[in-house]
């Protein structure tokens, strides 16, 4: 039925889906002609030709292609004529745009109530909100009613109140009762502290040294920082029943705590990946800083990433980590569906990890660290040490790369195992400067890459730290490297940037006199400068600092560590400033 003014009449849509051309005419009109022959574009008439014409082989003139059709196959409305007011559901959704559509509205002579929650853009700089109305349909051929127009009135946009406050404390001792503004009247929990906080407005939420358990935090509001006092000292441990958090809003930043024992029991069977935190789809800016993850597990069915899970068109970025005995899979056995000991990824994900130890974690599954469902995404591995990591479901390496990319940067890479036995450390990544045990043919291999044995200090101990001599040192990029190292000592210490994880400290050997500024005392060759970390190990010759070193006399450095039964001389003339520490 369609309207002429003020007169229903009954009519006709003609369609010519190849040629693109839609007319109105009325019923036993022979001839298209009339006030029907132009028929504005994007209105619901061209909606109506849309959804016919998807259906035909003209399908792509109208922009139905198999990329574009989760945009056009919704399912249709249901309707109930006492109920004008439906459930908005989600449609499409990226990172930058969501499209929800009615499923329980209809168009009658009466004004709808409509409330739309926009929480989930908090921290966007902007946000535009469209309407539209569309005729609604039954089957392929018939249509309920009529449109004369679709109005708006009375739109309101709201949004909370500010508090304006930038730093809650949190604390173990503390209580939610207090206002959690200083360190002497701190909240009791994270989460309790998120709920007061404002959003996308820059909140720093400050959690004490002290043991917790709090699990299952959701991180719903943007631009969130949970910094606690060091991984030593303040540390959540978990019950392996339960996430430490699911990021659900953007630009959140976890950093200087430990992280352990969090899990998704075995119990499990929907939504189980991530051991320890969950990466919601399309959220984006997570950053982990300094955070510890030690023996973290996902168990449930199809339980991936013993430390994280990231959801489709996620991204974030791990800086000077260790993941330490996480698993995806609680038992040693092999077990599809159980994949990335340390993270799995979906979708075109962005993952970064930089300066960041990786040791002893297993994946019943494939991807003795990560394991990547990631079309069209990438992962990133920057100066990052792996060592004895396990695969127990198929011998591919550190990674499982189902499309998408992996990279991995002035790296080491050793002694992965696939279940009880020996495999490769490598398998479709693409790798600069990397030093590896094994590999096979599948990888892309650029720069100085090296299988010699690098050298660590003390296996035996986890520490993966570089000995002197090792191949390791001075054999990185500066293209990739990061400024310091997972210790936070700058790069380089010596000659060049070194790979894996630890920057090999410039060591005094005294092997030729006891001059600060005669480059063969030094392991690197290199005389310290500023910015530098030296060690001043007990050797025969200790080192004099004196007036001709330095900047007339004075040396400057940003720490210094003095080894025990090793002593620096500093003549009166001369001086040392630090501006750092001194061990």
């Amino acid at each position: 039925k369609l309207v002429d003014g003020n007169e229903q009449i009954l009519g006709r849509l003609d369609i010519n889906c190849r040629n693109k051309d839609y007319y109105l005419r009325k019923r036993k009109q022979m001839s298209q002609r009339g006030t029907w022959n132009n028929l504005v574009k994007g209105s619901s008439f061209e909606e109506i030709a849309q959804f016919h014409c998807k259906k035909t082989d003209a399908a792509p003139l109208w922009g139905y292609t198999s990329a574009t059709k989760y945009l056009w196959d919704i399912d249709k409305p249901s309707y109930s004529a006492s109920n004008h007011k439906g459930n908005w559901l989600t449609l499409y959704k990226n990172s930058s745009s969501e499209f929800k559509y009615n499923s329980n509205t209809q168009n009658v002579d009466q004004w709808q109530n409509v409330t739309v929650d926009l929480s989930s853009y908090d921290g966007k700089d902007d946000i535009q909100v469209w309407f539209s109305g569309t005729i609604a349909t039954s089957g392929e051929t018939s249509y309920w009613g009529y449109q004369s127009d679709f109005a708006l009135d009375n739109i309101v946009v709201s949004a909370d109140s500010l508090n304006g406050v930038t730093s809650y404390y949190v604390d173990d001792t503390g209580s939610n009762s207090n206002n959690g503004l200083t360190e002497g009247a701190p909240f009791a929990t994270i989460a309790y502290a998120i709920s007061q906080s404002d959003s996308g407005t820059g909140v720093t939420i400050n959690v004490g040294a002290g043991s917790y358990t709090e699990e299952d935090i959701t991180i719903s509001k943007s631009n969130i920082t949970i910094t606690g006092a060091g991984s030593g000292q303040t540390i959540f441990d978990g019950d392996l029943d339960g996430r430490f958090a699911t990021i659900a809003a953007n630009n959140i930043t976890i950093q200087n705590m430990q992280i352990k024992e969090y899990g998704v029991a075995s119990s499990c069977s929907s939504n189980c990946g991530g051991g320890a935190i969950l990466l919601n789809s399309s959220i984006t800016g997570l950053t982990v800083n300094d955070v510890v993850f030690d023996g973290n597990v996902t168990d449930g069915s199809s339980g991936d990433g013993g430390v994280i899970e990231l959801l489709s068109s996620s991204t974030a970025t791990f800086n000077s980590c260790i993941f330490r005995n996480n698993r995806a899979g609680a038992s040693n056995a092999a077990e599809s569906g159980k994949n990335g000991a340390v993270a799995k990824s979906n979708g075109s994900n962005t993952v970064s990890f930089n300066n960041s130890l990786f040791y002893d974690n297993i994946a019943k599954g494939v991807g003795a660290v990560y394991g990547s469902w990631n079309s069209g995404g990438t992962a990133t591995f920057t100066n990052c040490t792996m060592y004895g990591n396990v695969a127990y479901n198929g011998n591919s390496g550190v990674s499982y790369n189902w499309q998408g990319t992996v990279n991995i940067r002035n790296s080491i890479v050793r002694n992965t195992m696939h279940g009880a036995s020996s495999g490769i450390d490598l398998q479709y990544v693409t790798g600069v400067n990397v030093n590896y045990g094994s590999m096979d043919g599948t990888n892309s291999m650029s720069g100085t890459n090296s299988t010699s044995d690098p050298l660590f200090v003390d296996v035996a101990n986890d520490d993966y730290s570089l000995q002197n001599g090792s191949p390791a040192i001075d054999a990185g990029s500066s293209t990739y490297a990061p400024a310091d190292d997972i210790d936070d000592f700058v790069r380089p210490q010596g000659q060049a940037d070194d790979i894996g994880a630890y920057e090999h400290r410039n060591t005094w050997d005294g092997s030729t006199d006891t001059d600060w500024s005669t480059a063969a005392n030094w392991s690197e060759n290199i005389v310290p400068v500023a910015g530098r970390s030296p060690i001043i190990a007990d050797v025969t010759n200790q080192p004099v600092i004196s007036d001709d070193d330095g900047s007339s006399g004075d040396v400057t450095l940003e720490d210094i560590t003095i080894n025990s039964g090793a002593e620096l001389t500093i003549n009166k003339e001369a001086s040392l400033t630090l501006t750092d520490d001194f061990t």
